[in-house]
């Protein structure tokens, strides 16, 4: 539509510029004829047609990647399949992912992010029940995040903290999806975000993976949708012995 825009502006133009100028007028004869020793008379164009409208940005999207997540321990790593937002920038060297445009974006934002814990040293015993209280953890930390420095303010400060969704991951392990707003009356030390975190874990892996996204109030419809589904989605492929 822009092409057509272009070509009818050029046109008008080009016709403003190939007139001649005269201290006569020519007026149509009756009927539409052009008076005599005269030319036709000029056939009114049209307006141009608007411009196009901005087109409309690219819908949020992950992809595919297979990821070495790296232990505490350096010397040893897991691999996961995982699905990682499209165009996003690797914090290297860990493995965190952040937006192209997070410098512009307030302080809590959207985010990615794997880690595993343990570092492969945990029994199957000793995981057993631990997706589910590292899950009540997070939670805890949400309601009473601490982050004054203030003890007297702290003891006091409580989050409004509701849990959106829980449940098991196919590979095994859980997830939980909170909605974490400010206290009331705090500065913006505090989060006011979407947090989804996802502990996969097999039952005779001595590790954990913890994928975990993050997501403003503004991006609630748009991102964190896509955002959750990429929590879910990571797998356990295999962990690496530790170089000796």
């Amino acid at each position: 539509m822009s092409r057509i825009w272009i070509a009818s502006l050029s046109l008008v133009i080009a016709a403003s510029a190939c007139g001649k100028k005269s201290g006569k007028t020519d007026e149509p004869a009756p009927g539409g004829a052009p008076a005599p020793g005269g030319s036709a008379a000029a056939t009114p164009t049209p307006p141009a047609p608007a411009p196009d409208a901005a087109a409309p940005a690219a819908p949020p999207a992950i992809e595919d990647k297979a990821i070495d997540v790296p232990f505490m321990v350096e010397t040893k790593k897991v691999k996961v399949k995982a699905r990682v937002p499209v165009a996003w920038v690797r914090r290297d060297p860990l493995p965190t992912w952040d937006p192209p445009d997070a410098r512009s974006l307030p302080m809590w934002h959207r985010s990615y992010e794997i880690t595993a814990t343990c570092d492969g040293g945990c029994t199957p015993a000793e995981l057993a029940n631990k997706p589910a209280s590292y899950l009540e953890a997070i939670k805890a930390h949400h309601i009473k995040p601490k982050m004054s420095g203030d003890p007297a303010k702290d003891e006091i400060t409580v989050a409004p903290v509701t849990e959106l969704e829980h449940g098991d991951l196919p590979q095994g392990g859980k997830f939980a999806l909170l909605r974490v707003e400010k206290p009331v009356g705090s500065k913006d030390d505090y989060p006011d975000l979407f947090v989804g975190n996802c502990i996969t874990r097999r039952p005779d892996d001595g590790f954990m993976v913890v994928t975990r996204v993050t997501a403003a109030p503004a991006d609630e419809k748009t991102w964190w949708p896509v955002l959750v589904e990429a929590c879910k989605a990571t797998t356990i492929d295999a962990a690496t012995p530790a170089s000796p």
